[in-house]
């Protein structure tokens, strides 16, 4: 999302989704939605959830679906990098305590990326 790298543990992805234009609904008191077999998922921003500055970047092209507490939701990602493993580092003291992050990694480029947890993961407002 935007120059920030995430990682999600692949076991709790379901599906990578390309929707197309205008197939994300806003559904009141439901926020953003899409409906994917057969089922309505909440669609959230990385970029919102973490803050991040996207600049000039255009809108999210792809809905990464990942299942979670007992929930299934969508995220907006810019693109997917691909599959790797990775030694999970701990989060600093500054970042121990971020709903949604389980830890850090160093990627293969050399930079950092954050994972997700999806089991805390702050998405709120949206339809079971």
């Amino acid at each position: 999302s935007g120059k920030e790298r995430f990682l999600v543990p692949l076991g709790a992805v379901i599906e990578i989704l390309k929707p197309e234009e205008g197939r994300i609904q806003n559904v009141a008191n439901a926020g953003r939605v899409i409906e994917s077999r057969q089922r309505l998922l909440p669609v959230f921003s990385l970029a919102t959830m973490f803050d991040i500055d996207r600049g000039d970047s255009p809108p999210a092209r792809l809905l990464l679906v990942i299942e979670g507490a007992q929930r299934t939701v969508a995220l907006e990602l810019d693109e997917v990098l691909g599959q790797q493993q990775v030694v999970v580092k701990p989060l600093g003291q500054h970042m121990s305590h971020a709903p949604g992050l389980a830890g850090s990694a160093i990627l293969g480029d050399g930079r950092v990326g954050l994972i997700l947890d999806p089991l805390q993961l702050n998405v709120t407002g949206a339809v079971s």
